[in-house]
């Protein structure tokens, strides 16, 4: 939920205390499914057990959607979104998390959810409220996933007129009725959401500069001025970021998966942005085409390390998911050029970097 705040919390805990009749039975089995792999995992054993039970419940899950058991909007895409965080894990096979956002994705669009339903007569306002977060996540999904997994993202930025999301999106129907909430809201949740909504948007604009810089090169052009434009919207992005939010290693109060999970994305488009330029041959420091590539995605590629180890010292990395490992994979080949550097301190470093990335893909390999 904390991901993906598309259920009210108030609303889901009153309405299914009856689980014997459930308003419906497909949203709830996707949450019983994606709470099942939060099971305990002491040891190789309980971790097996735990695993055969979540397969169990995503197979469940899966026949329910075959029959087409659920026809209502919200509950079928809710239920898409929330599975596809558990669906597969970060393999390859035929339906895994990719497969699963994109039917969500298209699922919203057939029920008009990318499209702006601010005067939509037929709708209630807790119901528009829902469609904008549900669409908003089928964003921030749909793109994760297009990177994670390197295929295309399903949803272009003109295909939609939903407005940013906002703090009012969020307000539950007690609020409204003034009722007290029996499970009180996380602010720290709702600005994770925003800015993770905004970060989105920005992945869309890298999308297009990425394709912009391979033009510019082909035909003989200076990337430099598009290279630098992205890093200053990124910058923009990272100065407006609320302060606990913001990812800080050597204070452990900033180190809640929010922060991880924003300072992991920013900095895998801090690398993607900056890989391509040491790939090919930098002109040298004193030229105007000079752009410190290799000393901005070390330090990326360094922060995504130390995440890992945060990751793995608290034993969060079985819940990892497909963007994390390709931001890890991508920061170890960085760090392997690093191993050859001429200054001792930086290769140690990278030698460090790289086998703290192992043993973190290592043990999300259990997953």
């Amino acid at each position: 939920h904390k991901f993906i705040p598309i259920l009210n919390k108030n609303s889901f805990m009153k309405n299914y205390q009856d689980l014997k009749n459930p308003p419906s039975l497909f949203l709830l089995q996707a949450v019983i499914a994606a709470g099942s792999w939060s099971l305990g995992r002491d040891s190789a054993k309980e971790a097996i057990k735990s695993m055969e039970i979540s397969k169990i419940l995503n197979r469940k899950w899966e026949s329910l959607y075959m029959t087409g058991i659920e026809s209502d909007p919200i509950p079928l895409c809710q239920s898409l979104l929330i599975f596809s965080f558990v669906a597969g894990g970060p393999t390859l096979n035929k339906k895994n998390v990719y497969y699963w956002v994109r039917t969500a994705v298209i699922t919203a669009q057939s029920f008009g959810m990318h499209k702006d339903v601010s005067s939509v007569p037929t709708l209630s306002n807790q119901e528009k409220r829902l469609y904008r977060r549900i669409w908003w996540y089928c964003i921030i999904r749909d793109k994760n996933c297009s990177i994670g997994y390197g295929r295309p993202p399903c949803i272009r930025p003109d295909d939609t007129n939903i407005p940013m999301l906002s703090a009012d999106d969020f307000i539950e129907e007690d609020e409204i009725l003034n009722l007290p909430l029996k499970y009180p809201k996380d602010d720290q949740i709702i600005e994770f959401a925003i800015q993770d909504a905004k970060l989105t948007k920005i992945i869309d604009i890298l999308f297009y500069y990425y394709a912009q810089i391979d033009k510019v090169i082909k035909h003989g052009g200076n990337p430099k001025p598009i290279i630098e434009y992205c890093d200053i919207i990124m910058s923009k992005w990272l100065s407006k970021l609320p302060k606990r939010l913001q990812f800080n290693y050597n204070d452990k109060s900033t180190h809640s998966l929010f922060s991880l999970r924003l300072a992991s994305v920013y900095n895998l488009l801090l690398l993607l942005l900056h890989k391509s330029n040491i790939l090919r041959k930098t002109p040298n420091r004193k030229t105007e085409m000079y752009i410190p590539s290799w000393s901005i995605t070390f330090r990326a590629a360094h922060a995504l390390s130390l995440i890992a180890k945060i990751l793995l010292d608290s034993d969060l990395a079985l819940k990892t998911s497909p963007l994390k490992i390709f931001s890890f994979y991508s920061a170890a080949m960085i760090m392997i050029y690093h191993t050859a550097n001429s200054d001792s301190k930086i290769a140690k470093i990278a030698h460090d970097d790289i086998e703290i990335i192992r043993k973190t893909l290592d043990k999300i390999r259990l997953r």
